[in-house]
């Protein structure tokens, strides 16, 4: 009887544990119900339920007088463990799953966002700085500086591109790196073109850049 009873208090904790993972993984966001998520919760389950049929199955040959007594019978248990099983698989195979996150490629992404805010930021302060009195010299001394940084975004864009499979993260949806980069002409690129004129003169037509910084 102890051995009965030690059997169907494991059922009890079995089918506990299938609640509880039915329960966090309708507690779960979006992102993370990816098809690898579903493929490890339904190995899980299916552990859960290989047990339990174990455990049924000695709990029959411990008890075949008690089939009549015992509380585990008289509520058919087990039937009410297989229909728990059977809803948490149900669930699983509804679930519209998200793209699988590779962990590396996660990283290079914040990483590059990392990247594009920091120089979105500079980006902003070249843009504020061409109103006051600076040389030629120092605008060009940052714009130097934001080509070096721009150039290790680039190599990074290109890392990210090949190792990306759907798509469908913000940093393309939202198009992060061509946004930045259109900032970056309109601001760096185009701005140091204005702070090194052309001039035309009109009697012999020789072109000239003037010494006199702005």
């Amino acid at each position: 009887m102890e051995e009965f009873n030690k059997k169907a208090k494991e059922q009890d904790d079995l089918g506990k544990k299938i609640q509880t993972v039915l329960t966090n993984a309708r507690k779960d966001p979006a992102k993370r119900k990816t098809q690898n998520w579903r493929s490890k919760t339904a190995k899980q389950l299916q552990e859960f339920w290989n047990e339990i049929q174990r455990n049924h199955e000695e709990l029959k040959v411990l008890g075949p007088t008690l089939r009549n007594t015992h509380n585990y019978f008289e509520v058919k248990y087990f039937d009410r463990l297989k229909t728990l099983h059977k809803d948490a698989k149900k669930y699983l195979e509804s679930v519209q799953t998200s793209p699988d996150v590779d962990p590396e490629q996660e990283t290079r992404i914040r990483r590059q966002l990392f990247r594009l805010q920091k120089i979105s930021t500079k980006l902003t302060k070249i843009k504020s700085d061409l109103g006051q009195d600076y040389s030629r010299g120092r605008y060009e001394l940052l714009a130097e500086k934001i080509q070096g940084q721009w150039r290790s975004i680039m190599e990074l864009h290109e890392e990210i591109f090949v190792h990306e499979r759907e798509f469908e993260d913000k940093y393309f949806a939202d198009e992060m790196y061509e946004k930045t980069e259109e900032k970056k002409v309109r601001g760096c690129d185009r701005k140091t073109e204005r702070k090194n004129p052309v001039t035309v003169r009109p009697s012999t037509g020789e072109t000239k850049h003037p010494i006199t910084p702005n």
